[in-house]
């Protein structure tokens, strides 16, 4: 199961990476912010590793171990921090541009992902379970449907906030721009200020996230 998903998420992950690459001006234009598309390449290597994450965090989930989950989200969020935010002052002490600078400073969630990832496969490494010589797999290929037949309702589920949020994105700016005849930065700001309060909005929902995530292999378990 874990090298089946490991096979799917690395293969959803490098087509996304190429959209959202080599796409990143179009994509920008949908959202009405031209000046994003820096920012979207610079996140576009990022997606590669966060399929293969959910896949190394799941096995150890599975075998009730939250430990690496943990440290790897700690590992995550201390480059996100540490290294975004450097890049993006060293930028801005350059002279670069505004969205040079966020680009710079979201180039920290991609050196954060693959640092965390680089942890997560060290762990597997380390403490992986081989099987044991009578057990019988499964198909690879009915291994896929049962995970996609799982994987499919719960990801459209979970995914309905971030599509919320992107139309809210293209829509907000959108009539900022051409209703009231903003400029683009104009829009942006306003709209800068909007996001920092759904970031409040969405906190208690990261925290239930967390339980969740803790919860649902003991209960798995016991069903």
């Amino acid at each position: 199961i874990f090298r089946v998903s490991l096979c799917v998420f690395l293969t959803l992950g490098v087509v996304s990476f190429f959209v959202m690459f080599f796409g990143a001006d179009a994509l920008a234009e949908m959202l009405h912010d031209p000046l994003a598309a820096k920012s979207i390449r610079a996140l576009s290597p990022a997606v590669i590793c966060v399929g293969c994450l959910a896949s190394f965090r799941g096995y150890a989930q599975g075998h009730a171990n939250m430990v690496p989950t943990a440290v790897s989200q700690i590992i995550e969020a201390f480059c996100k921090l540490v290294i975004g935010l450097t890049l993006a002052v060293l930028a801005l002490r350059a002279g670069k541009s505004g969205d040079t600078a966020a680009a710079m400073a979201i180039v920290g969630v991609t050196v954060g992902s693959f640092a965390a990832l680089g942890y997560m496969l060290l762990e597997y490494l380390h403490h992986r379970q081989m099987p044991r010589s009578q057990e019988e797999t499964a198909p690879a290929g009915d291994i896929l449907r049962e995970l996609l037949s799982i994987a499919i309702p719960i990801t459209l589920t979970s995914s309905a906030v971030s599509v919320i949020n992107l139309i809210d994105t293209s829509l907000v700016q959108g009539r900022l721009q051409t209703a009231l005849h903003m400029t683009l930065d104009q829009s942006r700001e306003l709209f800068s200020a909007y996001s920092g309060v759904m970031t409040l909005y969405n906190l208690p929902a990261s925290l239930i996230i967390a339980i969740t995530a803790s919860i649902i292999p003991a209960v798995s378990a016991s069903l």
